[in-house]
């Protein structure tokens, strides 16, 4: 049997509160969303940030 080495959870994301380190699966990116925000994002996943002004 072969070894998958795709990225488990494809395209899906956590979104948790700054102060919460979690250990995110393997393949998982991590990128600060606000100040009280962090996403962690499946690499295969496209993320991309907009603001306008302060939203």
């Amino acid at each position: 049997m072969s070894q998958n080495n795709r990225v488990q959870h494809q395209n899906q994301f956590l979104v948790c509160d700054s102060t919460f380190e979690p250990t995110p699966p393997v393949g998982f990116s991590h990128a600060e969303f606000t100040d009280e925000l962090d996403v962690y994002h499946s690499e295969t996943l496209p993320v991309f940030q907009a603001s306008d002004g302060d939203n």
